[in-house]
């Protein structure tokens, strides 16, 4: 059981426990929780063929609260190229079956860039997330196409981030 409170500067507290609001006085604000698969910065020139694992987190619902409707889950990346014609991608990867029932690639979390510099991205997989009861891993899996010789991608920083509002 985690129980916690919040405040968001506005001398509003709030009690979760279990990722659910108890209790509050004042004002409330988004709660985030963070599952952080890669702090730092991993590079690969890796093709789609030969994705490279870069970091993982056990995923657990029964942590998080019961599922309603004002909960988000978001994968978020930040990614870079060393050229602009070799694309960054990353995508998470479901060894467990937790999110589809059989392992594989959790559907929609495919990430994409050709940018030169750090950018964050993010997609929203709260239909995927909130459909899982049961505790796995998700891995986070790297890779460029087209594949360019002396040329690489990079990630530097890979979570799955839920909000409760």
């Amino acid at each position: 059981m985690r129980i916690g409170s919040i405040d968001t500067g506005n001398t509003a507290t709030s009690v979760i426990v279990n990722g659910e609001l108890i209790g509050t006085a004042g004002t409330v604000s988004f709660k985030d929780f963070s599952l952080t698969m890669l702090s730092g910065a991993r590079s690969t020139s890796f093709s789609s063929s030969a994705k490279q694992e870069i970091g993982g987190v056990v995923f657990n619902p029964l942590v998080l609260g019961p599922v309603h409707v004002h909960r988000k889950v978001y994968f978020r990346a930040v990614l870079e190229t060393t050229d602009a014609t070799c694309g960054a991608y990353i995508e998470l990867y479901d060894p467990g079956s937790i999110t589809a029932g059989s392992p594989g690639i959790v559907v929609g979390s495919q990430l994409s860039t050709n940018a030169l510099t750090p950018t964050m991205l993010e997609v929203d997989l709260t239909s995927v997330f909130d459909a899982v009861s049961n505790p796995g891993v998700i891995e986070a899996r790297l890779w460029c196409s087209p594949v360019i010789a002396g040329k690489q991608v990079i990630c530097k920083g890979a979570r799955i981030d839920v909000q409760w509002s």
